[in-house]
C-alpha cells in the first residue's frame, strides 16, 4: 500500500462504484465517489488548481489573505491547503448553510462571514457581492470560483481524465449539477473531446434558473428557493458552457433527500444533499434509455455535514420529506417530537433535577406531568423550571411549577387552533378522549409552511 508523505496527495484517484441496488435501467450507473478527497468533496480539486495558479501568477504571496464566497464545500477546501501554505482566509457563505461546514471553516481557522440568501446576485447582501467588498478593502486575493478558469481547468485535466480512465473510454453520459459550472463545464469539454456522442446532463434543483436556460435560451427571473446545498443558481455562472449540456432534469428537494435516504439504505453511501439531486437525475435519465449506456455522476461530498438536516428524521418530517400518514385534521400539525410517544413524562412528586435531566436528554424545553394513577396534569417548561430552582433548589418538587394546558378535540378548525394558540403556548389535542400530542406556535408554523410549499 502506497504511503503518502503529503496530505494534499490525498486529493484525486478517488473511487468508482457500480451502482448495483437501485433501479437503473438499462444503463450502468456509477458514481465517482468524490467524497472521498481530503476535505470530502469535489471542490478540493479546484481549490488546489486555482490556489497553485495564482502563486504561479504572482496573485498570492506567502502571508497573503484569500477570500472566498462558497457553499461551504470550497471554502473548506480552500482552508485546508491555506494552512498547508501559509496563508489566511475569509470566507462568506449564505445563511442556508449547514452548521457542520460552518464549524468545519471556524475549526481549520477561517474567518466566517455569513450572509443573506433570500437576496439575488447584484444585491449588496449576496454572498458573492460581500467578498467581492472586504477582498477590496483588505487588498487581499479574491479567489472567485464562479469566474476562474483553473477552477475548469482541475476538471478537464485530472476529473475528466480519471473518469475516462477508469471506464476504459466507455463513457456515454455524465451527469452533474451547476454551481460555479466549472465540473460540468470541465468534464464535458474533455469527455467531448474523446467522444462527440457522449451526453451532458443537468441536475437542477426545482427553482433554480439553468434547467429553463438549457431548454429556452432565456434567463427566467422567476427565481425559486431550494434546500439542497452548493448547486443551483439565480444567475448563469461565467464558466458554464450551456452549448456542452444535451439534457436537463427539474429535481425537487423531496426527489433529492430521498434519494440521498436511498442511496444510503441501499448502497451504504452517506452522501450530500447535492448528490441526491444528481442520483435523482441521473436515475431518470438511466430508466429512459432504450439501451445499455455506462452513465457517471458524483458524490459530490460526504452527509456528515447534513445529518442535523436530511438525515434528521425530525427535520425530514416538518420540512415534508417524509411519507408521513395525512390525517387532514390536527394530527396533521403536531410534529413528531411533540406526540403522545415522543414527549418525556414526569411523575408528580418528582424534582427538579430529574424534570432538568428530561429535558436536557431528550433535547426539548416542556416534559408532561402526570398524576400516580396516569391522569396527565399539565407540563413543566423550562421557563417554570428557572422559576422554581431559582427560589429553591434542584431537589425541590416540581407541583408548585405545573401548568394547566387546554384541552382540544382532533377535529378543531385550524382557524380555531390558531386563535387558541395566540392565547396558549401550547395546545393538548385529544383523539376520542385520550391524548395523542401537544401543539405549540411553532407546530401551526411549520404545518403552514409546509402546506404553502407541497401543497
Amino acid at each position: 500500500m502506497k504511503i503518502f508523505k503529503d496530505s494534499l496527495d490525498l486529493i484525486g484517484n478517488t473511487p468508482l462504484l457500480l451502482v448495483k441496488n437501485l433501479n437503473t435501467g438499462p444503463c450502468n450507473l456509477y458514481l465517482k465517489l468524490e467524497s472521498a478527497n481530503l476535505g470530502g468533496s469535489i471542490k478540493d480539486r479546484p481549490a488546489k488548481n486555482m490556489i497553485i495558479d495564482a502563486e504561479k501568477k504572482g496573485l498570492l504571496k506567502k502571508g497573503g489573505t484569500i477570500v472566498e464566497a462558497t457553499a461551504g464545500n470550497t471554502g473548506i477546501a480552500i482552508a485546508i491547503i491555506a494552512i498547508k501554505r501559509g496563508y489566511k482566509v475569509i470566507i462568506v457563505v449564505p445563511n442556508k448553510m449547514t452548521v457542520e461546514k460552518v464549524y468545519h471553516l471556524k475549526a481549520l481557522g477561517a474567518e466566517v462571514i455569513v450572509a443573506r440568501s433570500d437576496v439575488v446576485n447584484g444585491h449588496p447582501e449576496y454572498y458573492l457581492e460581500i467578498a467581492k467588498k472586504i477582498a477590496k478593502e483588505k487588498k487581499a486575493f479574491y479567489i472567485n470560483q464562479f469566474a476562474n478558469k483553473a477552477n475548469i481547468n482541475s476538471h478537464v485535466k485530472e476529473l475528466g481524465p480519471e473518469i475516462y480512465r477508469q471506464l476504459n473510454g466507455k463513457v456515454d453520459a455524465f451527469v452533474a449539477g451547476v454551481g460555479t459550472g466549472g465540473t460540468i463545464s470541465g468534464i464535458g469539454k474533455f469527455l467531448k473531446s474523446k467522444n462527440k456522442k457522449c451526453e451532458l446532463v443537468l441536475a437542477d434543483p426545482k427553482g433554480s434558473i439553468l434547467k429553463d436556460l438549457i431548454k429556452t435560451g432565456k434567463i427566467n427571473n422567476n427565481v425559486g428557493s431550494w434546500i439542497v446545498e452548493g448547486i443551483g443558481e439565480d444567475f448563469c455562472p461565467p464558466l458554464l458552457n450551456t452549448g456542452l449540456v444535451d439534457h436537463a432534469y427539474s429535481i425537487s428537494d423531496f426527489e433529492a433527500i430521498n434519494s440521498c435516504k436511498s442511496l444510503l439504505q441501499n448502497e451504504g453511501i452517506l452522501a450530500g444533499s447535492s448528490s441526491g439531486t444528481l442520483l435523482s437525475a441521473a436515475l431518470k435519465f438511466c430508466r429512459s434509455q432504450k439501451v445499455k449506456k455506462n452513465v457517471v455522476t458524483l458524490v459530490c461530498d460526504a452527509g456528515d455535514k447534513y445529518l442535523r438536516k436530511i438525515y434528521n428524521e425530525s427535520w425530514r418530517i416538518k420540512e415534508g420529506f417524509n411519507f408521513k400518514k395525512k390525517y387532514n385534521n390536527l394530527k396533521d400539525v403536531v410534529s413528531n417530537l411533540n406526540s403522545s410517544k415522543a414527549i418525556p413524562t414526569i411523575n408528580v412528586n418528582s424534582d427538579c433535577s430529574l424534570a432538568f435531566k428530561l429535558m436536557h436528554e431528550n433535547t426539548i424545553d416542556f416534559i408532561l406531568v402526570e398524576s400516580d394513577k396516569k391522569k396527565l396534569l399539565g407540563i413543566i417548561t423550562e421557563g417554570s423550571l428557572l422559576e422554581e430552582v431559582s427560589k429553591t433548589s434542584f431537589k425541590s418538587s416540581i407541583k408548585k411549577r405545573i401548568i394547566k394546558v387546554q384541552k382540544i378535540d382532533y377535529r378543531f378548525s385550524l382557524t380555531k387552533v390558531v386563535n387558541l394558540i395566540k392565547k396558549n403556548k401550547y395546545l393538548f389535542v385529544y383523539e376520542n378522549n385520550s391524548f395523542y400530542g401537544v401543539i405549540n406556535k411553532t407546530d401551526v408554523l411549520w404545518y403552514l409552511k409546509k402546506k404553502e410549499n407541497y401543497a
